[in-house]
């Protein structure tokens, strides 16, 4: 590293000073970090939670048992049940803390307050180490401004985002063993980096770019030369490597990217408007980096819009990364600490700018993580340079800390408000619509979202609103099938069933493969179709009943057939099924209903709903014995229902088989125990 010119005063050390004195520093950054994000504690679940916690992910609901199963499965599933990413460290994590502590937000969010906490500790020893020269004011400077920085309130406030915590810790760790590696050659530490990029790479691939950052700084921080310094890397693809191979052992699935969420995933996209909108996503971060606001949950498009060469910011952003690039050649070999900070950021942030694959969601702030570390060592070297000071030889008074500290102030500040508004769902969603209304994905998430309250509390006057959001869903993208559903959705609930038949059959035509619409479809036909029974019943007029009666047939005919056509996609999607059949025991086709209900059953056998149907027809058909047996097969996958055991119980008490009516009635007892156990779920704050 390229020694300062300016004049220094070297730093005093106190001999005998106690543990705290030696640690002031870093006993600081900690406290700062629950200063400033510990208003987040108290927040409830929020955007994606339910993929690791919230009840949604099964294997996190097992507990510490299901961890040699979380290695041996995929992490998050597509629509049609394939599964993509392989996060078992995370997974195994969220596990480990529902055993210990159940499911609750308050600790998740403490646990990943503590992460952070931890990163930015271990932060500040790692570049003692790289800037030992600067002193430790300039180390804590950086860490100050890192800790602090509102890019950083999605990683810390939104639980599903420890996966980029831990990916983190990963990171520092392979950094700081290899550093002791290199100056201790313990080869306990050569085996320590690698285990800690493994962990990283476990929990989430944005540690990536570490594979080309380890040998980064070991050339402008070490003496190694260059063959040495490769070799360092060559654990890492090994642990690369290996990963691949056991992620390859499971089924082979990718993500759907979905053309709302990024239109570069379109082949149609050319060259020129491909470059150009990356450039204009770089052009997005460094801003960001620079003034953190407005921060949001979701950038996709068209909030982030596809550009061309005409845009401005585009244009600009590619002047400025070009200058940085020229800075860097033609200081590189100067080993300059701005040198180190450029590329360290440019490294760090160039994966997730569009220009090598789509990103998801366009851009996100948890993607610039890492990058912002390289940001927060420039920003420091600049305000020392500005003012003219020597880093290692700074004494509190300055201004170069001064102005430091004040911008760390108002990223704090800004942080913290920010971390109300991950409180929750609805506070996110609706804080972050004033910035998002170009955004299709965000107006369905927020419509849908208020759909459901608005169906759960019997707040119908808010589905007027629900109809706006879904309505500038496809707007924004008319190609948006589970917006055109949701649109249908809403009308359906609003007793409009021509409306919500167009809408849902516009969906279909957009994905005729998509299950929801299908089922939707069949539902409003089939409600259609019982209006008309009706009318058909209370009518005096001969005409009108034959007219309402061929109808009824008409649409009747239709549900069942939008009914097949969901199964057609998806044979496991039982709610078609368990209306399929209803209809077809309505119309005394015993048999159809059978064979519906059988291949239910074998298709999901998750699910106690085709037996909960097969039980209900036998007692209409008065075969209580396999009734029975149906109400059985269903306890058996659903052994929590309570009065399906109570009714069990007294089935076969009544019938004389004393074994059977005990056997139920212990499950009973035992389930009831269990249910009276439960704390009672309070209200969203």
């Amino acid at each position: 590293m390229a020694k300062q010119k300016a004049k220094t005063r070297p730093q005093t050390s106190r001999k005998g000073d106690g543990f705290l004195y030696r640690n002031r520093f870093a006993l600081t950054l900690a406290a700062l970090v629950f200063v400033v994000f510990a208003n987040s504690i108290f927040n409830q679940y929020a955007l994606d939670d339910e993929f690791y916690t919230a009840g949604g992910n099964e294997l996190t609901n097992q507990g510490i048992k299901a961890i040699p199963e979380i290695f041996r499965s995929r992490t998050f599933y597509n629509n049609d049940g394939t599964g993509y990413e392989y996060r078992p460290m995370v997974v195994s994590a969220f596990a480990i803390e529902h055993s210990l502590f159940g499911q609750k937000p308050r600790v998740s969010h403490f646990i990943n307050v503590l992460l952070y906490a931890l990163t930015i500790v271990l932060l500040y020893r790692l570049l003692k180490k790289w800037f030992k020269e600067q002193g430790d004011w300039f180390v804590f400077f950086i860490c100050l401004l890192f800790l602090a920085h509102p890019l950083h309130t999605e990683v810390v406030d939104n639980i599903k985002c420890r996966d980029e915590l831990m990916s983190m810790l990963g990171a520092l760790l392979c950094f700081w063993w290899a550093w002791k590696f290199y100056e201790t050659k313990n080869w306990a530490y050569a085996i320590a980096y690698p285990l800690a990029f493994w962990f990283g790479l476990l929990s989430k691939r944005t540690i990536t770019p570490v594979i080309i950052l380890l040998p980064l700084t070991l050339y402008f921080f070490s003496t190694l030369k260059p063959w040495r310094i490769l070799l360092y890397t060559l654990p890492l693809l090994i642990s690369v490597a290996l990963i691949l191979l056991q992620r390859d052992s499971l089924p082979v699935a990718t993500r759907e990217l979905l053309l709302h969420e990024n239109p570069l995933a379109s082949v149609d996209v050319g060259f020129a408007e491909r470059s150009a909108t990356g450039f204009y996503v770089l052009g997005r971060y460094l801003l960001l980096h620079v003034f953190p606001h407005p921060l949001l949950y979701y950038y996709g498009y068209s909030h982030v819009p596809l550009t061309d060469w005409s845009d401005p910011l585009s244009i600009a952003s590619l002047a400025v990364h070009a200058a940085l690039g020229i800075y860097v050649l033609r200081t590189i070999r100067k080993r300059t600490i701005l040198c180190f900070a450029i590329l360290f950021y440019l490294i760090s942030i160039f994966g997730f700018s569009n220009l090598l694959k789509p990103a998801p969601g366009m851009m996100a702030e948890r993607f610039a993580y890492m990058a912002s570390l390289g940001f927060c060592i420039a920003a420091v070297w600049l305000a020392f340079r500005a003012f003219k000071t020597a880093p290692a030889g700074f004494r509190w008074g300055e201004k170069a800390g001064y102005l430091i500290v004040v911008a760390a102030f108002l990223f704090a500040v800004r942080s913290v408000v920010r971390n109300e508004d991950w409180e929750n769902k609805m506070t996110l969603y609706g804080n972050d619509m004033e910035h998002l209304d170009e955004s299709a994905k965000a107006h369905l998430l927020f419509g849908s979202l208020i759909s459901s309250s608005a169906l759960e509390h019997k707040h119908y006057d808010s589905l007027q609103l629900v109809k706006y959001h879904f309505r500038r869903a496809v707007e924004i993208y008319p190609d948006y099938a589970t917006a055109w559903s949701n649109l249908g959705s809403t009308y359906y609930f609003t007793g409009e069933y021509d409306s919500a038949q167009y809408f849902f059959r516009r969906a279909n035509d957009l994905d005729s493969g998509y299950v929801q619409g299908w089922f939707n479809l069949g539902m409003t036909y089939n409600s259609r179709s019982l209006q008309d029974s009706a009318r058909a019943r209370n009518t005096n007029d001969p005409e009108t009943r034959r007219a309402l009666v061929a109808n009824f047939r008409v649409l009747r005919d239709s549900a069942i057939y939008a009914f097949k056509q969901a199964l057609d996609a998806d044979s496991s999607f039982v709610a078609s099924a368990d209306h399929l059949s209803r209809i077809y025991q309505k119309e005394k086709r015993y048999k159809d209903a059978l064979t519906v209900l059988h291949e239910a059953a074998k298709n999901n056998p998750r699910s106690d709903l085709p037996y909960i149907n097969l039980s209900r027809m036998l007692l209409d058909l008065k075969d209580t014995a396999l009734a029975a047996r149906s109400a059985e097969m269903a306890a058996y996958v659903n052994p929590r229902d309570l009065q399906r055991l109570e009714n069990l119980t007294r089935y076969f008490s009544f019938h004389g088989n004393a074994r059977k009516a005990q056997y139920y009635d212990s499950i009973y007892r035992a389930e009831k125990k269990r249910q009276e156990r439960l704390p009672r779920r309070g209200g969203m704050r």
